[in-house]
């Protein structure tokens, strides 16, 4: 019986072209780029089978390295689910378990003088981190703190010189500094961090000849998933170990790196073949998650990216039910549709609300909680929301409302609604005679200021029956602490937008006429709720980057608006190595490919206070074909990329009231609705694009709805053309742009 035979009628495993093709392949680097869905692991997995079984490889002799724990222990399952037969099995891990053993090994004693941080009831990285910056004298909140870790091991992976390093100041203010200070802290302290374990088995295998032939021996053949997330300290790892036998199969998408934040690099994937003489590259391109009009609607999408292999994904399954766009009022109005669709669902079903940024989650699932429905979220990342700075002073408001004179409150709160009390004034009237409102008065100094406690006390007592709601108002309006967050966002650094969407967060969480009081007691029973779930929901919150490699039956991507998804720092240029447009592509592709059989799109239209919030130009770039009065434009003018709706996607019935295309009471037709397409007129003295010959780079251009531009690069090839507009390079598809007339140029 030939071994895929043998797959096929004892596993019900049957491979395509592809796959038998990265399955059979005994000697020599090989990259297999895999599209979502695409059965890699699964080939993978025959790949390791075909090894032992039809060359007689020595189980032992193969090491497969994955991501992650979860993913490492995944491959084991797999593959013993297939081909154990009471045998020696294939060694799976994670980069930092193969670090670790290595440096135990070669360089033992040391790594027994240090503890990893993180581990044991030693200090985390973000501890370490935030001690750092009191050594400097600089201020950092817990955001900045978080970043600052982040970059840490960007810097680690990405193998920066220190002048590389300096450069990274622009990112974060003292960057340098607060690196040389954290390690010195762990050297001082005996401590290391997961990226140095890295850094130690990397100088191993590069300098003791000993410890690289003791590996080389040891395995003939390596295998590396999810290629495209592995760093350039993680390749030159891999590089060394493969360096004798050549043996390296390297599985991944470059379509789907979404970590370069923290040191991915894809284009280690791009090079494959220019760095091993003779690779082979094979291409896996069925989806067998998705069905046709979700393929169809992300092919769309990624195909604008340039730093890219050509490829299409391609499917058998079922067209399916057409991807939808939703444009409700507000957030609210999203989370509530969404909630009131997931009450419904199938059972049996799986379902998962995917969003860019945790924040996102955290109003949804208030909502669900509101509504009763089960559902799994990481618990970290709600606590980190009950941490937050905004949580704790609109709480704390709370407390003052029903008691003025609570310490803890009042020390939270005190100087951020205008009462100026220096800090040793405020821990001398605690401990003297504790907080009253005679003592208050003698510690405040001016008239202005007294005048400011009367009426603050005056408010407080006044509000405390009533809805908490007025006390939101009052926040905002007469004790001015939204003026407050924006102004401590000037002083320290902080993401003022990001904290005023946590206060609009705290906000839209209110319920009917209930009082300050009852409201802290109903968060509380929501932070309660959280801590005591067990993960067996079939509803699923996340964020992007947490559901790599999962699949759900119905997938709700929100808060699709400009500047939120993508991410303004991607979109501006001033993230983390100057951002990249093209990796939240990659998120929205990541997001969007989750789905089997529904995909709704969402993008409300009142966003956290921006009562006009744009549509993010990912659901242009779908195919959908918006009408003529959507929403487009950013407050600066611009606008998205207009495509034609391929057959299949629809704009939702929500979306289609927004633009007056129909009433929002419209009878329940399903559906896709159309309008008849008024003809284009070019603006005076200008003349619309009709023929190729007339896309020349240099030509300065107006591209409908846009704005004017420069074209940079025109490909006839992959049918793209590149135009910078206000500093940004715009990609559009030339048939496209020529059969809808959207470039226009002066008249000769």
């Amino acid at each position: 019986m030939t071994f895929f035979k043998m797959l096929k009628e004892k596993n019900n495993i049957i491979l395509n072209a592809g796959q038998r093709e990265v399955a059979s392949h005994k000697d020599g680097p090989i990259l297999a780029i895999a599209v979502p869905g695409s059965g890699k692991t699964t080939t993978m997995m025959c790949r390791t089978g075909f090894l032992i079984e039809k060359h007689n490889v020595d189980p032992r002799r193969i090491l497969s390295v994955t991501f992650s724990r979860a993913s490492a222990m995944d491959m084991k399952k797999r593959y013993s689910s297939i081909f154990s037969r009471g045998q020696r099995e294939p060694e799976f891990s994670t980069i930092h378990s193969f670090a670790n053993r290595c440096i135990n090994r070669f360089d033992g004693e040391r790594l027994r003088s240090v503890n990893i941080l993180g581990t044991r009831g030693f200090p985390s990285q973000e501890q370490l981190v935030g001690a750092a910056y009191k050594s400097i004298n600089k201020y950092a909140d817990s955001e900045k703190i978080k970043e600052t870790a982040v970059l840490i091991g960007y810097a680690k992976n990405s193998m920066l010189d220190d002048e590389e390093i300096l450069g990274l100041d622009k990112q974060i203010e003292s960057f340098d500094k607060v690196l040389e200070c954290y390690e010195n802290l762990k050297i001082e302290n005996s401590l290391i961090d997961f990226d140095d374990m890295l850094q130690m088995a990397h100088k191993l295998l590069k300098e003791s000849p000993e410890c690289l032939r003791f590996y080389q021996d040891s395995y003939d053949y390596y295998q590396i998933d999810e290629a495209q997330d592995t760093s350039k300290l993680q390749h030159e790892i891999f590089n060394l170990l493969a360096s004798q036998s050549e043996n390296l199969l390297m599985c991944g998408d470059e379509d789907q790196s979404i970590y370069g934040w923290r040191g991915a690099a894809p284009g280690y994937m791009l090079e494959f073949g220019s760095r091993h003489t003779g690779a082979a590259i094979t291409r896996l391109e069925k989806n067998y998650r998705s069905t046709k009009h979700i393929v169809r609607a992300m092919n769309n999408v990624i195909d604008i990216n340039e730093n890219r292999y050509e490829k299409t994904m391609t499917t058998d399954n079922e067209e399916g039910e057409p991807v939808r766009i939703e444009i409700p009022e507000s957030v609210i109005a999203q989370n509530r549709l969404i909630a009131k669709e997931l009450g419904s669902l199938n059972e049996g079903e799986t379902a998962a609300v995917i969003y860019r940024r945790n924040r996102s989650g955290f109003l949804m699932a208030h909502e669900l909680w509101m509504a009763n429905i089960p559902f799994n979220i990481e618990k970290s990342r709600i606590n980190e929301f009950f941490w937050k700075s905004v949580f704790k002073d609109v709480t704390s408001f709370c407390k003052l409302v029903d008691n003025p004179f609570d310490v803890k409150a009042f020390r939270q709160v005190y100087h951020k609604m205008g009462l100026f009390i220096n800090k040793g004034s405020m821990e001398s009237l605690v401990q003297n005679g504790g907080l009253t409102e005679a003592n208050i008065r003698n510690s405040v100094s001016g008239k202005q200021n007294i005048e400011r406690f009367n009426k603050r006390l005056q408010d407080s007592r006044r509000l405390k029956h009533m809805p908490v709601r007025n006390l939101f108002e009052e926040l905002e309006d007469g004790w001015g602490y939204a003026d407050y967050l924006d102004d401590a966002g000037d002083a320290y650094g902080y993401r003022k937008n990001s904290s005023k969407a946590m206060f609009y967060i705290m906000k839209a969480m209110i319920v009917g006429n209930e009082t300050p009081e009852q409201y802290c007691n109903r968060l509380r029973s929501f932070w309660t709720a959280i801590s005591k779930m067990d993960g067996s929901a079939r509803v699923s919150l996340s964020a992007v980057h947490s559901v790599k490699g999962l699949e759900f039956d119905s997938v709700y991507v929100i808060d699709l608006v400009e500047d939120e998804f993508p991410f303004h720092v991607a979109a501006n240029g001033s993230g983390l190595s100057g951002g990249s447009m093209e990796e939240e592509r990659c998120l929205f592709y990541v997001a969007g490919t989750r789905a089997k059989s529904r995909l709704c799109l969402l993008s409300p239209r009142n966003f956290y206070g921006d009562n006009d919030a744009a549509l993010s130009e990912f659901l242009l770039e779908t195919g959908i074909s918006l009408p003529k009065e959507a929403r487009l434009a950013s407050k600066k003018g611009k606008a998205g990329k207009h495509h034609p709706a391929p057959e299949g996607i629809y704009i939702g019935k929500s979306a289609l009231a927004v633009y007056g295309i129909v009433k929002a009471e419209a009878n329940g037709v399903d559906g896709l609705y159309k309008r008849s397409a008024a003809k284009r007129v070019p603006e005076p003295g200008m003349k619309f694009i009709v023929a190729t010959d007339e896309l020349e780079t240099g030509k300065r251009v107006l591209v409908n709805k846009v704005g004017s531009g420069v074209i940079e690069k025109v490909d006839n090839s992959k049918d793209k053309v590149s135009i910078g507009i206000d500093g940004k390079t715009k990609v559009f598809r030339i048939s496209i742009v020529l059969q809808k007339e959207l470039i226009q140029i002066e008249e000769k």
